[in-house]
């Protein structure tokens, strides 16, 4: 959630603002910035992230930060999405195309 939630912003080329903010969105998604339980850090893999609920925390930072934009896809968000991706969103508005990249499958792959 935490690389997710930066690759966004920067992809979107936002301004930082009030880190609470973002601190709070990679909480909501389940990765409270320095709470967590063991010492030995957040588990880093596939298994411990890929879950319904989170990705529907991410897919949501994705609509809401794509909604907050009002510009075109910029190249890091076209260059991470799939031919298949780009055509199903070639019709939709600018912010909406934004949204769906971020919260397509394509963008949240590492």
């Amino acid at each position: 959630p935490y690389q997710y939630t930066v690759s966004a912003v920067r992809a979107c080329a936002m301004p930082l603002g009030d880190p609470r903010q973002l601190a709070g969105a990679v909480a909501r998604m389940g990765m409270p910035i320095f709470l967590c339980p063991t010492p030995d850090g957040w588990r880093d893999s596939r298994e411990a992230w890929l879950n319904p609920e989170g990705l529907r925390q991410r897919a949501e930072f994705g609509i809401r930060l794509g909604g907050q934009t009002g510009a075109a896809l910029t190249d890091a968000l076209s260059a991470s999405l799939s031919t298949g991706s780009q055509s199903v969103m070639a019709g939709l508005a600018p912010k909406e195309r934004v949204s769906m990249a971020l919260a397509s499958p394509d963008f949240m792959r590492r």
